[in-house]
């Protein structure tokens, strides 16, 4: 009996030793300190040379399996046989014929590393069988990506069977003779196309995100290249709504469109994304928590696409960054989005030149119209003759019309008169004497003005002006004295049928005071002529038979 009861109690002992075995073997591999291994769900073909189906791999969060030098991978194409890889000494790790293996390498990332890998055949009988011989490689980690099969990773080995010298007997595996193998043969880097960067800007935004946060979120349309909207931008921010939404990280996701319909009907201009206040009225009138915004750049062969989470106070709670291949962007998607830009004047009665860029237009009717400028920010130039110039910026994201309010310009008139104790009223209005001849007026509003000046013992005159700016006005006044001579007591009865007359008459091409000098001696002794220098006149007073003669012979017409 005692033996029987010894018997059962080592059996015991020994299934109990074993299971604690085995449980210590699946914690290390489960709870790895310096790897990860990751086993897509579809199987490699080893006879086309690539995966059928790649299944996103789930690292817990320890890095991306994109563009990452941090992961080795391993790739099993032998004819089939199961392979057992030992990476740092942490393993071994099974790989069947068909799989990948993808290895995270946690600590001392950069440097030599150190893979021993053996084959192994399925028997039915005898189970599990190393065939051929251990074959353990050196590898080195610079920090450079390389393109492996199933993508990016900081390095990558295809095991075959010529790997495992299969002629050696099976079960007596000895270890070969290293190769020296530091870094398989390089490869292109992989484009990065459009969607592989929207997916990165999707999981590093995520990923950076507290865990504990679950925001509610607008996604605004990224401005760029040359802070423009663009196709391209639309077409991400597009995009990565959807993506947003699919993580789960986010308790709500605006539309788009429905934002951009929201933020025209508060009046608010995407420029303005970057201003904190903006910001967080934007977000109190569409109810969210955050806005994603941001930018894109053209680095000649990529362009460069940053995005980030901003909260209501301005803080930045995420953000992600991919760089995107040009030539892996679409054509339709490279344009600039385009509208119409209306420029109404006021006054509508001005011509004005006005500037949007580089295109120049001449206002019809208070107008002008510009088609097909690219949306984003637009500087707006209107100059008009005797107005100040205007200048505004308008932020475009579709068609928009403004009004461009004119002021005229203040300008200084200076206004010199004789005689020096002349009058001067100024559109109506008297402005009184003179000082010394002269008078200043400004801040006249540019545009067309009427002066008259006076003084006693002078003829009045008056000025019609059209002035854009600062301008010195002469003016001279002729003396009364003729009009005197008019009224003067007649010593001897003249004939009322020839009565004394003054007669102003105007000159288009002779020069008056030249004129005068020639018509002076045709005159009687009681005639006069007098040259009016401003308006090239001459004042004639005599006879009027005589004056009526001297008009025919000015005029070219004489009755001789």
């Amino acid at each position: 009996m005692t033996k029987i009861l010894l018997t059962h109690f080592f059996l015991s002992l020994l299934i109990l030793l074993s299971l604690c075995i085995m449980g210590c073997g699946y914690y290390q591999r489960q709870h790895s300190p310096t790897l990860c291994l990751n086993y897509p769900d579809a199987s490699y073909d080893p006879w086309q040379g690539s995966l059928s189906k790649e299944s996103p791999a789930i690292i817990h969060n320890q890095g991306s399996i994109y563009h990452d030098p941090s992961f080795a991978v391993v790739i099993n194409e032998t004819s089939n046989f199961q392979i057992g890889v030992t990476l740092d000494d942490d393993g071994p790790f099974e790989i069947d014929r068909g799989q990948v293996g993808r290895f995270f390498l946690k600590n001392n990332i950069i440097g030599k590393h150190i893979l021993a890998a053996k084959a192994y055949v399925l028997t039915k009988y005898s189970g599990k069988r190393q065939v051929g011989q251990e074959r353990k490689i050196t590898f080195l980690i610079t920090g450079v990506v390389r393109n492996s099969p199933v993508g990016p990773a900081g390095w990558y080995y295809v095991f075959r069977d010529s790997d495992f010298n299969l002629a050696h007997p099976y079960g007596e595996a000895k270890e070969l003779t290293q190769r020296p193998i530091t870094q398989p043969r390089a490869l292109e880097p992989t484009k990065m196309t459009i969607d592989m960067g929207i997916d990165k800007l999707a999981r590093q935004v995520t990923q950076s995100l507290a865990p504990e946060k679950r925001p509610k979120v607008a996604v605004v349309d990224l401005l760029g290249p040359n802070n423009d909207h663009t196709e391209l931008g639309s077409f991400i921010s597009e995009k990565l709504i959807s993506r947003l939404f699919t993580s789960g990280r986010f308790e709500k996701v605006v539309e788009r469109r429905l934002l951009r319909d929201l933020l025209l009907q508060q009046g608010i201009e995407t420029k303005r994304y970057l201003d904190q206040d903006a910001v967080r009225s934007i977000c109190e009138k569409i109810g969210v928590d955050a806005i994603v915004m941001g930018s894109i750049t053209d680095c000649g062969s990529k362009v460069d696409v940053n995005i980030r989470l901003v909260n209501t106070n301005g803080e930045i709670m995420s953000v992600a960054g991919a760089q995107i291949d040009k030539d892996q962007v679409p054509g339709i998607l490279q344009g600039v989005k385009e509208a119409t830009l209306t420029v109404a004047i006021n006054p509508a009665g001005v011509e004005a030149s006005v500037a949007v860029g580089d295109r120049v237009l001449k206002s019809i009717n208070g107008v002008a119209v510009f088609g097909n400028l690219p949306q984003g920010n637009r500087s707006i130039i209107v100059a008009a003759k005797g107005y100040e110039i205007v200048q505004e910026s308008v932020y475009l994201t579709g068609d928009r019309g403004i009004i461009i309010h004119l002021t005229p310009r203040k300008i200084t008139l200076t206004v010199r008169i004789t005689p020096p104790e002349g009058e001067i009223l100024f559109d109506g209005e008297n402005k009184g004497k003179a000082s010394h001849g002269v008078m200043v007026l400004g801040d006249v509003l540019s545009g067309k003005h009427t002066i008259l000046a006076r003084a006693e013992g002078y003829l009045p005159e008056t000025r019609e002006i059209e002035a854009y700016e600062n301008k010195v006005i002469s003016i001279e006044l002729l003396s009364d004295s003729l009009i005197k001579i008019g009224n003067l007591k007649q010593d001897k009865p003249r004939p009322l049928r020839d009565p004394i007359v003054i007669e102003v008459i105007n000159l288009d091409y002779a020069d008056a005071e030249y004129l005068a000098s020639v018509l002076a001696p045709l005159l009687s002794k009681e005639g006069q002529v007098l040259a009016y220098r401003p308006t090239n006149s001459l004042i004639v007073k005599d006879r009027a038979s005589l004056v009526k003669r001297l008009v025919k012979i000015i005029k070219g017409n004489p009755d001789l």
